[in-house]
């Protein structure tokens, strides 16, 4: 007899083959829960994500301005105070 679905000694039909080909579908299907349930597998809305992108990269460039402006506002303020403290050094002397 040759191994295949019509003999039921072959190594195809045996118990611990279907165990581990259940096993083995138990393991993706419970992969591809965790997969869906952790928001994980929900990528299929690239026109959403890609929405999201571009906000966030606006968010990021207003924010970067915002920085340059305190920096800038910082700046001026540090040479006021330098000046300042000058000033009164001077009038001490």
């Amino acid at each position: 007899m040759h191994p295949g679905p019509t003999n039921p000694w072959s190594e195809s039909n045996s118990p611990s083959l279907r165990q581990t080909q259940g096993d083995s579908h138990l393991s993706e299907y419970l992969g591809e829960q965790a997969f869906h349930r952790t928001g994980l597998g929900t990528g299929h809305d690239h026109a959403g994500l890609a929405t999201k992108i571009v906000q966030l990269e606006q968010q990021v460039l207003d924010l970067k301005h915002l920085l340059e402006e305190r920096d800038e506002e910082i700046a001026a303020a540090r040479k006021a105070h330098r000046q300042h403290m000058a000033d009164i050094n001077r009038r001490r002397e």
